[in-house]
Protein backbone atom coordinates (compact mmCIF):
# COMPACT_ATOMS: atom_id res chain seq x y z
CA UNK A 1 0.00 0.00 0.00
CA UNK A 2 1.37 3.42 -0.95
CA UNK A 3 1.94 6.20 1.58
CA UNK A 4 -0.90 8.17 -0.05
CA UNK A 5 -3.28 5.22 0.34
CA UNK A 6 -2.30 4.81 4.01
CA UNK A 7 -2.90 8.51 4.57
CA UNK A 8 -6.35 8.38 3.01
CA UNK A 9 -7.44 5.11 4.64
CA UNK A 10 -8.70 6.66 7.93
CA UNK A 11 -10.82 9.17 5.98
CA UNK A 12 -12.29 6.43 3.82
CA UNK A 13 -13.12 4.27 6.83
CA UNK A 14 -14.63 7.27 8.61
CA UNK A 15 -16.83 8.10 5.65
CA UNK A 16 -17.91 4.47 5.40
CA UNK A 17 -18.82 4.37 9.09
CA UNK A 18 -20.81 7.59 8.70
CA UNK A 19 -22.66 6.12 5.72
CA UNK A 20 -23.63 3.07 7.76
CA UNK A 21 -24.99 5.28 10.55
CA UNK A 22 -26.98 7.38 8.09
CA UNK A 23 -28.40 4.24 6.46
CA UNK A 24 -29.42 2.89 9.85
CA UNK A 25 -31.16 6.08 10.87
CA UNK A 26 -32.96 6.94 7.67
CA UNK A 27 -33.58 3.58 6.05
CA UNK A 28 -33.46 1.02 8.83
CA UNK A 29 -36.28 2.02 11.13
CA UNK A 30 -34.73 4.93 12.95
CA UNK A 31 -32.27 3.19 15.18
CA UNK A 32 -34.00 -0.21 15.26
CA UNK A 33 -31.21 -2.54 14.09
CA UNK A 34 -33.33 -5.60 14.84
CA UNK A 35 -35.39 -4.77 11.76
CA UNK A 36 -32.47 -5.92 9.60
CA UNK A 37 -31.66 -9.03 11.59
CA UNK A 38 -31.59 -12.39 9.82
CA UNK A 39 -33.52 -13.72 12.82
CA UNK A 40 -37.22 -13.29 12.08
CA UNK A 41 -38.10 -13.19 15.76
CA UNK A 42 -35.79 -10.22 16.28
CA UNK A 43 -37.41 -8.46 13.34
CA UNK A 44 -40.86 -9.07 14.82
CA UNK A 45 -39.83 -7.72 18.22
CA UNK A 46 -38.19 -4.65 16.65
CA UNK A 47 -41.34 -3.94 14.64
CA UNK A 48 -43.46 -3.72 17.77
CA UNK A 49 -41.57 -0.59 18.80
CA UNK A 50 -42.75 1.10 15.58
CA UNK A 51 -46.45 0.59 16.26
CA UNK A 52 -46.86 3.61 18.53
CA UNK A 53 -44.03 5.84 17.30
CA UNK A 54 -45.70 9.00 16.07
CA UNK A 55 -43.30 9.72 13.23
CA UNK A 56 -43.34 9.50 9.45
CA UNK A 57 -40.09 7.56 9.69
CA UNK A 58 -41.67 4.78 11.76
CA UNK A 59 -44.73 4.60 9.53
CA UNK A 60 -42.57 4.47 6.41
CA UNK A 61 -40.53 1.64 7.89
CA UNK A 62 -43.70 -0.30 8.75
CA UNK A 63 -44.78 -0.07 5.12
CA UNK A 64 -41.37 -1.19 3.92
CA UNK A 65 -41.50 -4.30 6.12
CA UNK A 66 -44.54 -5.47 4.14
CA UNK A 67 -42.03 -6.58 1.48
CA UNK A 68 -40.26 -8.94 3.92
CA UNK A 69 -39.94 -12.53 2.66
CA UNK A 70 -41.33 -13.98 5.89
CA UNK A 71 -45.16 -13.99 6.05
CA UNK A 72 -45.12 -13.40 9.81
CA UNK A 73 -43.33 -10.11 9.28
CA UNK A 74 -45.74 -9.14 6.50
CA UNK A 75 -48.71 -9.77 8.80
CA UNK A 76 -47.02 -7.78 11.56
CA UNK A 77 -46.50 -4.95 9.09
CA UNK A 78 -50.17 -4.98 8.07
CA UNK A 79 -51.31 -4.89 11.69
CA UNK A 80 -48.81 -2.15 12.42
CA UNK A 81 -50.22 -0.02 9.62
CA UNK A 82 -53.60 -0.36 11.29
CA UNK A 83 -52.15 0.74 14.61
CA UNK A 84 -49.81 3.54 13.44
CA UNK A 85 -52.16 5.33 11.09
CA UNK A 86 -51.66 7.91 8.36
CA UNK A 87 -52.92 8.48 4.83
CA UNK A 88 -50.11 6.54 3.16
CA UNK A 89 -50.59 3.53 5.43
CA UNK A 90 -54.33 3.58 4.77
CA UNK A 91 -53.75 3.58 1.03
CA UNK A 92 -51.22 0.79 1.37
CA UNK A 93 -53.74 -1.28 3.34
CA UNK A 94 -56.46 -0.61 0.78
CA UNK A 95 -54.14 -1.90 -1.94
CA UNK A 96 -53.41 -5.02 0.10
CA UNK A 97 -57.13 -5.53 0.76
CA UNK A 98 -57.96 -5.30 -2.93
CA UNK A 99 -54.97 -6.90 -4.63
CA UNK A 100 -52.96 -9.17 -2.31
CA UNK A 101 -52.71 -12.70 -3.70
CA UNK A 102 -52.51 -14.25 -0.24
CA UNK A 103 -56.05 -14.38 1.23
CA UNK A 104 -54.69 -14.05 4.78
CA UNK A 105 -53.00 -10.77 3.85
CA UNK A 106 -56.24 -9.50 2.35
CA UNK A 107 -58.15 -10.43 5.46
CA UNK A 108 -55.70 -8.79 7.85
CA UNK A 109 -55.61 -5.64 5.73
CA UNK A 110 -59.40 -5.39 5.79
CA UNK A 111 -59.46 -5.80 9.57
CA UNK A 112 -56.66 -3.22 9.96
CA UNK A 113 -58.66 -0.74 7.87
CA UNK A 114 -61.45 -0.88 10.44
CA UNK A 115 -59.15 1.18 12.69
CA UNK A 116 -59.42 4.10 10.26
CA UNK A 117 -62.50 6.15 11.09
CA UNK A 118 -62.40 7.81 7.67
CA UNK A 119 -62.87 4.45 5.91
CA UNK A 120 -66.58 4.14 5.26
CA UNK A 121 -68.31 0.97 6.42
CA UNK A 122 -69.63 0.56 2.87
CA UNK A 123 -66.16 -0.71 1.90
CA UNK A 124 -66.62 -3.61 4.32
CA UNK A 125 -70.26 -4.35 3.48
CA UNK A 126 -69.32 -4.51 -0.22
CA UNK A 127 -66.67 -7.15 0.49
CA UNK A 128 -68.98 -9.05 2.83
CA UNK A 129 -71.75 -9.16 0.29
CA UNK A 130 -69.90 -9.79 -2.95
CA UNK A 131 -66.37 -11.14 -2.49
CA UNK A 132 -65.78 -14.76 -3.48
CA UNK A 133 -62.95 -15.22 -0.97
CA UNK A 134 -64.21 -16.44 2.43
CA UNK A 135 -61.12 -15.03 4.16
CA UNK A 136 -61.89 -11.57 2.79
CA UNK A 137 -65.56 -11.90 3.81
CA UNK A 138 -64.55 -13.01 7.30
CA UNK A 139 -62.23 -10.00 7.57
CA UNK A 140 -65.04 -7.70 6.45
CA UNK A 141 -67.46 -9.22 8.97
CA UNK A 142 -64.84 -8.83 11.72
CA UNK A 143 -64.29 -5.19 10.69
CA UNK A 144 -68.03 -4.54 10.88
CA UNK A 145 -68.26 -6.23 14.27
CA UNK A 146 -65.53 -3.89 15.49
CA UNK A 147 -67.22 -0.81 14.08
CA UNK A 148 -70.64 -1.71 15.56
CA UNK A 149 -72.39 0.63 13.12
CA UNK A 150 -76.18 0.27 13.18
CA UNK A 151 -76.43 0.85 9.43
CA UNK A 152 -74.54 -2.40 8.75
CA UNK A 153 -77.11 -4.65 10.45
CA UNK A 154 -78.78 -5.69 7.15
CA UNK A 155 -75.45 -6.82 5.68
CA UNK A 156 -74.56 -8.79 8.80
CA UNK A 157 -78.01 -10.34 8.98
CA UNK A 158 -77.63 -11.56 5.40
CA UNK A 159 -74.22 -12.96 6.32
CA UNK A 160 -75.86 -15.29 8.86
CA UNK A 161 -76.47 -17.56 5.86
CA UNK A 162 -72.91 -17.29 4.50
CA UNK A 163 -71.41 -20.71 3.64
CA UNK A 164 -68.31 -19.96 5.74
CA UNK A 165 -68.62 -20.52 9.49
CA UNK A 166 -66.14 -17.82 10.47
CA UNK A 167 -68.08 -15.23 8.49
CA UNK A 168 -71.19 -16.29 10.39
CA UNK A 169 -69.34 -16.06 13.73
CA UNK A 170 -68.39 -12.43 13.11
CA UNK A 171 -71.79 -11.58 11.66
CA UNK A 172 -73.69 -12.71 14.76
CA UNK A 173 -71.02 -11.09 16.95
CA UNK A 174 -71.57 -7.80 15.16
CA UNK A 175 -75.34 -8.04 15.56
CA UNK A 176 -74.95 -8.74 19.27
CA UNK A 177 -72.51 -5.82 19.65
CA UNK A 178 -75.10 -3.44 18.23
CA UNK A 179 -78.32 -4.83 19.71
CA UNK A 180 -76.93 -5.91 23.10
CA UNK A 181 -79.06 -9.01 22.68
CA UNK A 182 -78.16 -12.69 22.79
CA UNK A 183 -79.57 -15.14 20.26
CA UNK A 184 -79.72 -18.95 20.18
CA UNK A 185 -78.20 -18.94 16.68
CA UNK A 186 -75.17 -21.25 16.41
CA UNK A 187 -72.72 -20.09 13.71
CA UNK A 188 -71.02 -23.49 13.72
CA UNK A 189 -74.18 -25.13 12.40
CA UNK A 190 -75.16 -25.02 8.70
CA UNK A 191 -77.54 -22.14 7.98
CA UNK A 192 -80.07 -24.42 6.32
CA UNK A 193 -80.56 -26.10 9.69
CA UNK A 194 -81.28 -22.77 11.37
CA UNK A 195 -83.82 -21.16 9.08
CA UNK A 196 -86.34 -20.74 11.89
CA UNK A 197 -83.82 -19.13 14.24
CA UNK A 198 -82.54 -16.81 11.49
CA UNK A 199 -86.13 -15.84 10.75
CA UNK A 200 -86.68 -15.04 14.43
CA UNK A 201 -83.57 -12.86 14.49
CA UNK A 202 -84.82 -11.02 11.41
CA UNK A 203 -88.21 -10.45 13.01
CA UNK A 204 -86.54 -9.09 16.14
CA UNK A 205 -84.36 -6.72 14.14
CA UNK A 206 -87.33 -5.39 12.16
CA UNK A 207 -89.53 -5.09 15.25
CA UNK A 208 -86.86 -3.03 16.99
CA UNK A 209 -86.14 -0.84 13.94
CA UNK A 210 -82.66 -2.22 13.28
CA UNK A 211 -83.69 -3.08 9.71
Amino acid sequence: MSDEARRRLPMVLGALAAAVVIWRVFFSGGGEPGLDSLDVNKRLVAMESLFEQDSDQARTRLRAMAADPDPRVVLQSIRGMGSNRDLNNRRHLQTFAAEAKDPIYRREAIVALSEYEDVNVSEFTAVLGRDSDPQARAGAAQALARRADRSTIPAMYTALTDPDAEVRIWAITGIKNITYTGFVYDPAQPPEQQREVIGQIGAFLKRNKFM
